[in-house]
This record gives structure tokens, sequence and C-alpha cells, in this order.
């Protein structure tokens, strides 16, 4: 009976340093994280949500301060890890901001703020100058898609963050 207990509890007599089970535990963290952020930019982008913010309904309006809340949450937990996935979540973090919604410019501006704080010593001039090329592709996404609206607003905040001449870095997408 012990060895069928042993094997379904997956039991052995190797002892784990506590510092192996920190380690496993973080993993488990990330990986919770990671499958919950995708989960989260599937539903948006389902709803279309994810690329322009022109009217929002209450239903939508809380779906995506739900996913920057997400997103703030994963960076808390996976901590310095999280900056793999920054690439992916940046621009909507910022794109946020550009939300006719004072709520969700809020979640988002919280969102922002956990990011720099935890990766970037609580400066968001370095995340986004340290971030731009990232932040220039996914312009440049949108705008190959007709998103110029939505990206104008979102190259204005950048601006006001970092000052112009972080804008002279987009100069390629803009011509």
């Amino acid at each position: 009976l012990t060895d069928i207990t042993d094997m379904f509890l997956n039991i052995n007599d190797d002892e784990q340093s506590p510092n192996d089970v920190i380690l496993s535990s973080q993993n488990n963290i990330d990986d919770s994280c990671l499958i919950l952020l995708e989960v989260a930019t599937n539903l948006l982008q389902s709803e279309e949500l994810i690329n322009d913010f022109t009217v929002l309904s209450f239903e939508q309006e809380r779906l995506i301060c739900i996913v920057l809340q997400i997103i703030q949450r994963s960076c808390e937990l996976m901590k310095e890890n999280f900056a793999n996935e920054l690439i992916d979540y940046l621009y909507l973090v910022i794109g946020s901001l550009a939300s006719p919604s004072p709520l969700v410019r809020s979640y988002a501006q919280s969102s922002l703020n956990t990011m720099a704080k935890l990766l970037y010593q609580g400066s968001i001039h370095n995340l986004i100058v340290e971030n731009v090329d990232y932040l220039i592709e996914s312009i440049s996404q949108r705008l190959n898609m007709g998103m110029t609206q939505h990206v104008t607003s979102v190259l204005m905040i950048i601006c006001k963050m970092t000052g112009y001449e972080t804008i002279l870095s987009f100069n390629d997408i803009l011509e």
C-alpha cells in the first residue's frame, strides 16, 4: 500500500533542500501566471479590444481592467522573471493609458508603475526607453493594420512620459 501511495503522492526518499522547494514553487507560480496571461490576452483578442478602445461597454471596460490587473499581479508574482514577458504586454498597458475610460487608464497606470518598480527601479522612463524597439514593432504592426487613431494617442503618451527624443526612434515607421 505504501508503494502505491508513494507513487501517487510522488514521495521519494531524497531530501529536497529549502532552495529546491522555493525554486519549484516559483516555477509553478510562473507557469500559472503565464497560462493566465495567455488566456486573458486571447479573451481580449476575441473581443477585438486589444487594438482599439474607441467606445467601451461596461462589460468591455471591466474585461480590460481585469486583464490589466492580471498583468500587474503576474509581474508582482513573477518578479524579474516577468521581464521575459514584458514585450508581449507593454504595448497593451501603454495603449490602455489612451483609453476613453478613466477606470481603464487607472488600471493601466497602476500596472505600468508596478512594472517600472519591480523591473526598472521605479523608472517608467527607463522601462519605455529600454523597450522602445518592441514598442516600435507593435506600433508598426498596428499602423499596417490601419489603426492610426489609437497609435497616434499611444505615441503622444510615450512622448509625454519619456520626452520628444524617444519619438525620434519612431522616425522610420512615421515616414
